[in-house]
C-alpha cells in the first residue's frame, strides 16, 4: 500500500504581501496528478492546513476543493491540526466526513485517535502543548512530558503495523532539525520533542518543520509543498510516499508555478539581458543590490522587468569590519564634520566635493548661516 505524506500546506498564506493561493492551487493540481499516478491508497495531512486560525472564505473552498478531488478516487484522507489552524474550525463537520472518508482528529480529547486501513494502523495527535494535555493528566510539565504521557497511557499493538501523524517539534540525538523563517519554533527548544518517544511506530509522519528531512530512516518531516521563505530558497519540495510493505520513502520532486529565488548583483547587472534570460521572471525574488551610488526609484525599476520582487535591499561597503563604532568628541564637532563622518561610515568612501557643496547649501537653508 502507497501512503502520500503532506503537511504545512498553509493555505490562504501571504509572504511579504503576495497571495500564495494561486501557487497554491497550482501546486495542489500537481500533487493530485502525482497522486493519480503513484497509485496511492491513502493521504495523510499532519497538521497546519490553513496559516491562520480564521481561514478566509478562498482558502476554505481551496481546500474544499482538494479534498473533493481526493475524495472522488475513493481515497482515504486523515488529517490532524497544526499550530496554526483552530482545532474547532478544522474540525466542523468531522464526523458527517467520516462517511466519505475524511477523518479529522483536531480537538484534543485526552487520547490517541486510531484507524485501521488495510493492514496499517494510523495513530492520530492534534498539535499538543502541555496546558491542553494537563486537562486530562495534571502531573505533565514539559512538551516532552505532555506527548510521551499520551503515547504511553494508549496502547500499540505492536504486532500490527503502526503509522503515527503528529505535528510537533521533533529532535533526535545526532540529527539536526533543519529549521526555516517560516516556523514558528519556541524560544529555547521548549517545546521539544524526543525522537525516542516515537520508536514503537513503523514510520512517524510529521508536521511542523518546512524543510523535507529524515531525523532517523522512519521519522520524517515531509516538509512544506511551497517555500514560503527566503530561507528556503535553496531548497527543493518534494511529495513524500510511503510504501508499507517495508516502510521505503520515495520522494517526488515538486516544481512550483513561481519558484522562490535570491539575485546579488548591481542595478546594470541585474537588469541585464543575461541574467534576465536566465530563469524566469516571474519567479518571486529578493533582490540585493551592490551598486556603491544610491539607486533612485530601485523598486520601481526592478518590478518593470521582475513583477514579483519581494524584497529590495542595498548592500552597503563599510570599510571598518569590527562593526563596531565609537561616538567620540560629538561636542567639539560642528554638523558638516559629523555628516562627513556618518557618510564615510555608511558608503566607504568620502563625500566628493560636488556632493560637500549640496550638503552644505541645505545645511545653510537649515540653520541661516554656513557650516565648514
Amino acid at each position: 500500500m502507497k501512503i502520500a505524506h503532506l503537511s504545512d500546506l498553509h493555505i490562504g498564506k501571504k509572504v511579504n504581501e503576495f497571495s500564495m493561493l494561486s501557487d497554491q492551487l497550482y501546486i495542489f493540481d500537481k500533487i493530485l496528478s502525482a497522486i493519480k499516478k503513484e497509485d496511492v491508497s491513502v493521504v495523510l495531512i499532519s497538521g497546519d492546513v490553513y496559516d491562520k486560525s480564521i481561514p478566509t472564505v478562498e482558502a476554505v473552498e481551496v481546500f474544499d476543493g482538494f479534498l473533493t478531488e481526493i475524495t472522488l478516487m475513493n481515497i482515504p484522507v486523515l488529517i490532524i491540526s497544526g499550530n496554526h489552524d483552530s482545532p474547532e474550525r478544522l474540525g466542523f463537520g468531522s464526523k458527517i466526513m467520516q462517511n466519505n472518508g475524511v477523518h479529522i482528529y483536531s480537538v484534543f480529547d485526552g487520547t490517541v485517535h486510531t484507524k485501521k486501513i488495510d493492514d496499517v494502523r494510523f495513530h492520530m495527535l492534534p498539535f499538543l502543548k502541555p496546558p491542553i494535555v494537563r486537562k486530562f493528566y495534571p502531573e505533565v510539565t514539559t512538551y516532552n512530558d505532555a506527548f510521551s504521557t499520551v503515547i504511553r497511557e494508549n496502547a500499540i499493538d505492536k504486532a500490527e503495523k503502526n503509522i503515527i501523524l503528529a505535528h510537533q517539534f521533533v529532535t533526535a540525538i545526532g540529527a539536526e532539525t533543519y529549521q526555516s523563517d517560516s516556523e514558528t519554533i519556541s524560544v529555547g527548544g521548549i517545546d521539544n520533542i524526543d525522537a525516542d518517544i516515537f520508536d514503537a511506530f513503523d514510520y512517524t509522519a510529521l508536521g511542523h518543520i518546512h524543510r523535507p528531512q529524515s531525523l532517523r530512516e522512519n521519522i520524517r518531516y515531509c516538509g512544506s509543498p511551497l517555500k514560503y521563505s527566503f530561507s528556503e530558497a535553496n531548497y527543493d519540495k518534494s511529495l513524500t510516499i510511503i510504501d508499507s510493505d517495508d516502510f521505503s520513502v520515495k520522494k517526488l520532486q515538486l516544481v512550483p508555478r513561481h519558484n522562490m529565488r535570491c539575485i546579488k548583483g548591481s542595478m546594470e547587472k541585474i537588469l541585464s539581458k543575461e541574467i534576465r534570460e536566465s530563469e524566469d521572471r516571474y519567479d518571486y525574488l529578493h533582490i540585493t543590490l551592490t551598486d556603491n551610488d544610491s539607486v533612485i526609484d530601485a523598486m520601481e525599476k526592478v518590478r518593470n522587468v521582475y513583477p514579483n520582487v519581494m524584497q529590495l535591499e542595498f548592500e552597503k561597503h563599510i570599510q571598518n569590519e569590527t562593526g563596531v563604532f565609537e561616538a567620540k568628541g560629538l561636542d567639539v564637532k560642528n554638523p558638516m564634520e559629523l555628516f562627513r563622518e556618518f557618510y564615510e561610515l555608511q558608503n566607504g568612501e568620502p563625500l566628493n566635493e560636488r556632493e560637500t557643496e549640496i550638503v552644505k547649501k541645505y545645511m545653510n537653508e537649515i540653520s541661516g548661516g554656513e557650516e565648514e
